[in-house]
């Protein structure tokens, strides 16, 4: 995967991302979602016509010794949590990794994670305790959205995303916002989405 960061001076201060003291997390390629248009996990078929999904997922001990260097920079951290897959299908993972740089570095960091939102209450809970910034992807309207991104059952996600975007902008500590995934499908309903 690649990002691509625009930096640029502004009366010789650096402007854009290249200014955040952050670190990233790409955690699992894991989902619980089947989006149709998802490009993480391809489909690979063997000669018998199975599908193959090769799983990912970070290793802590990779994680953790990152995280040990970003902390050695000396600036209050950022951790940023998100795909390819859904962060939260390993939320002992990130568990782990909050627990270590709070151990490491007090309450002197913030949190922000990527996620399609379908997760338990459990980990809604724990997210609005913890995160100062939740980002969760939709398609908008609940007829765009369930059409591409149902679960493995094939039944749409929106009402459970809804659910829990409610409970985290109750509940939450932090803000919580919605990324929209804007395709041919719905980019003439954008003003019809955001009402």
């Amino acid at each position: 995967m690649l990002l691509i960061v625009y930096c640029s001076r502004k009366e010789g201060k650096l402007v854009g991302h290249c200014r955040k003291k952050m670190i990233s997390f790409f955690v699992t390629t894991e989902c619980n979602l089947a989006c149709d248009y998802c490009y993480v996990n391809a489909e690979d078929c063997n000669s018998c016509g199975e599908i193959i999904r090769k799983s990912q997922t970070i290793d802590i001990d990779f994680a953790l010794a990152g995280l040990d260097y970003f902390l050695e920079q000396g600036v209050p951290p950022h951790l940023r949590f998100f795909g390819p897959g859904e962060p939260t299908m390993r939320i002992d993972i990130i568990k782990t990794i909050i627990d270590h740089v709070r151990e490491k570095n007090g309450d002197s960091f913030s949190l922000e994670i990527q996620t399609n939102g379908a997760f338990s209450p459990s980990v809604a809970s724990y997210l609005a305790e913890n995160f100062d910034i939740i980002w969760v992807s939709s398609d908008g309207l609940p007829r765009h959205h369930d059409a591409h991104r149902k679960n493995k059952k094939g039944v749409g996600s929106s009402g459970i995303i809804e659910k829990n975007i409610r409970f985290l902008v109750e509940n939450g500590k932090g803000m919580t916002g919605i990324r929209a995934t804007i395709t041919r499908n719905n980019v003439h309903l954008q003003s019809e989405t955001l009402a």
